[in-house]
C-alpha cells in the first residue's frame, strides 16, 4: 500500500544512521514492528498474576531430564 507521511528529516537520517538501514521505507518498517511488537509485550505484561497454571513449579524448573524439544519426558505431546 502506497502511503505518503510527512518524517522530520532529522529524525529519520539519524534513525538510517543507527540502524544501518539504506532506505527510509525499510527505516518506517523497521520502526512500526518494534512498535507492534512492544504493544503486544505491553498486553501480555497485563495479564501478570491473572491467569492460574496448575503444572509443578518444582519439577520443571529443576528436572534435568528432558527430551530435545525442552519438555520433561512425561509431558512431551
Amino acid at each position: 500500500m502506497r502511503t505518503n507521511i510527512e518524517i522530520d528529516d532529522k529524525l529519520i537520517h539519524e534513525a538510517m544512521t543507527l540502524s544501518n538501514l539504506k532506505t527510509k521505507k525499510a527505516v518506517v518498517e523497521s520502526g512500526l514492528k518494534l512498535l507492534v511488537q512492544i504493544k503486544k509485550q505491553e498486553q501480555i505484561k497485563k495479564l501478570r498474576g491473572k491467569l492460574k497454571w496448575d503444572g509443578d513449579h518444582y519439577y520443571w524448573r529443576f528436572n534435568t531430564h528432558r527430551a530435545s524439544s525442552g519438555f520433561p519426558l512425561q509431558y512431551r505431546f
